[in-house]
């Protein structure tokens, strides 16, 4: 039974996160309107309420690996993960989202191609 309360947890949590990102997604336009203080104030809001989600998600990822451990499978638990991950990503500080070697092999790849490409 706590098992299948903590599936609905996750389905919730789930639903919160995709309300944020659409709040988000659906005011991108209108923020083209408004003043460069208003944009940003909304942005720091969304931050927020994902950062809030990400405090509410570190305890959720800590009954999920008990859960698991348990042998218990949870059919949300997929998407509550990766949902937690981009998360992480999106409030990981700027400098650090592009310092990835992979990030940076893509980033010189992209400038030899153009450099090719003015070359010729």
């Amino acid at each position: 039974m706590q098992c299948l309360a903590f599936e609905e947890t996750l389905a919730f949590s789930v639903s919160v996160y995709d309300l944020i990102m659409s709040i988000d997604e659906n005011a991108a336009e209108r923020l083209l309107d408004l003043r460069p203080e208003e944009a940003e104030l909304f942005h720091a809001t969304i931050r927020s309420l994902l950062k809030l989600w990400e405090d509410q998600a570190k305890q959720l990822q800590a009954d999920l690996r008990t859960f698991t451990s348990e042998g218990f499978a949870l059919s949300r638990a997929l998407e509550f993960r990766k949902r937690a991950d981009e998360v992480a990503w999106i409030l990981k500080d700027e400098s650090e989202k592009f310092d990835h070697p992979a990030m940076i092999e893509l980033r010189d790849a992209a400038i030899d191609e153009l450099r090719a490409r003015d070359a010729s």
